[in-house]
């Protein structure tokens, strides 16, 4: 999601990215991945919703993304 800042990822896409395989119909596992992700960056930042899902598309990270050398 860093890589791809303000765009959204599929659930297939990030599957294959995560886990190197393919997406079954019931399989939730991105979905349980995102809602933990979720969990710990609200801790650091409780009023700001950092991912949000887009319907449709997947998931997609709200944030500036800076690379400091």
């Amino acid at each position: 999601m860093l890589d791809h800042p303000n765009r959204p990822l599929s659930r297939e896409f990030l599957l294959d990215q995560v886990f190197s395989k393919s997406l079954t119909p019931l399989d939730r596992a991105i979905d349980v991945c995102v809602s933990r992700l979720r969990q710990h960056l609200q801790d650091s930042a409780p009023e700001a919703t950092l991912i949000r899902a887009v319907r449709n598309e997947g998931y997609v990270l709200v944030a500036d993304v800076g690379y400091e050398a």
